[in-house]
């Protein structure tokens, strides 16, 4: 079977081409990134001789003479949307949908999956300062209805899903009338993780420090915890700041002086320089509590470090995450209802670790992943018959 992997250049890539390659056996992969021009400069990838950079003019023929079996889209930004349903029909495709296709896609006004992503204090904040974004979002918006056929046919088009987590398939199926993918899952991870039963009963030793968020986007709504964390923390507690990934300066330099204004220079770590994922969960080891913001699914690599390092974890319990690691057993804590003085200074009981080390074994393993890809193989093959 011949299978082509359309990417972007992000920092998930690198690894999830080792797996494919490693995986495929008898199969041919090749990857292709489609660009504007023919600039092949990436940021964040660095397997560059395997990729191949396509002109996006001269993608759809390229695919179409390539006799693929199946086209893997990793995420919509991968492709333009309107390329998709010139695919031909014989060519199987699978959509692996990031957390900015269901939430933010086909624009910020109305995207697929609708939800109050900013909570008071950030929403302020953004329409403050975000004043011509409001602008562009309007005009994607008015923009996309004009073109609704084209995105409603190439989301037709599409034969199999996988979100990032389970449940976005059934989300995005009620919310999508015109959706008819089948749900072919599969997720993205790091062989070198160490969700094994080998490794299930070594816990690092954790400090007190509190991780807030994981990246610089403004869906962390870093200012509602702040704020909600100045009412239950003294001013002596050590903060960790994930803001070296997406977002901007402006919002960044913000952020941090608002957490300064409490816990002063020397309690705020705020990270602003990339850092290779190693040295940044190391760095995650030194905290025992975590607090993600977010309404969307999002930070998930982060969310299972914490947990099976033994961290206690506090999600927004309206979110998407906190309802699906809640479904699954999982022993998270609510924002709106858990966050107190007393729950942040109450680290989890050896039973609530070892809990949510299970859940991960049952649900998300390395090995369960390794099945996932194999699977996709074997659906595709099958249907193709």
């Amino acid at each position: 079977m011949r299978i082509l992997h359309c990417i972007v250049d992000d920092k998930f890539i690198d690894e999830e081409i080792n797996i494919f390659e490693d995986t495929k056996g008898k199969h041919y992969m090749e990857y292709i990134f489609i660009a504007e021009n023919n600039n092949n400069h990436f940021t964040y990838i660095k397997n560059k001789e395997l990729i191949r950079v396509i002109p996006m003019g001269e993608s759809v023929e390229y695919i179409n003479k390539g006799d693929f079996d199946l086209v893997i889209l990793h995420s919509l930004n991968s492709i333009p949307i309107g390329y998709i349903s010139k695919i031909k029909n014989n060519v199987k495709i699978l959509w692996k949908a990031w957390g900015f296709d269901l939430y933010r896609y086909p624009n910020e006004i109305r995207p697929f999956i609708k939800l109050k992503r900013l909570k008071p204090l950030t929403k302020k904040y953004w329409n403050k300062n975000y004043k011509k974004q409001r602008i562009i979002n309007l005009k994607v918006f008015i923009y996309d209805l004009i073109y609704n056929k084209r995105i409603k046919q190439s989301i037709e088009r599409i034969d199999y899903f996988s979100g990032c987590l389970p449940i976005e398939y059934k989300l995005i199926k009620d919310s999508v009338p015109y959706f008819k993918a089948k749900h072919l899952p599969f997720a993205y991870f790091d062989r070198k993780d160490p969700f094994t039963d080998e490794n299930i009963d070594h816990y690092p030793q954790l400090d007190s420090y509190i991780l807030v968020g994981n990246a610089a986007g403004v869906p962390n709504n870093h200012l509602d915890i702040l704020a909600k964390l100045k009412c239950n923390t003294t001013a002596e507690r050590k903060i960790l700041l994930p803001l070296n990934y997406g977002g901007d300066g402006k919002y960044i330099d913000y952020v941090i002086n608002d957490a300064k204004s409490y816990w002063g220079d020397n309690n705020i770590v705020a990270l602003r320089d990339f850092m290779p994922k190693t040295e940044y969960f190391k760095l995650l080891e030194k905290c025992g509590y975590a607090i993600f913001g977010h309404e969307q699914q999002a930070a998930l690599g982060n969310i299972y470090k914490m947990l099976w390092q033994g961290s206690k974890v506090f999600l927004s319990e309206t979110s998407v995450n906190f309802k699906y690691f809640k479904s699954i057993g999982m022993i998270v804590f609510s924002i709106q209802s858990d966050l107190t003085l007393k729950s942040i200074n109450r680290s989890l009981s050896m039973e609530e670790k070892k809990n949510n080390r299970e859940v991960i074994l049952k649900h998300s393993s390395v090995k369960d992943a390794l099945n996932e890809i194999c699977n996709i193989y074997t659906t595709v093959e099958k249907d193709k018959v």
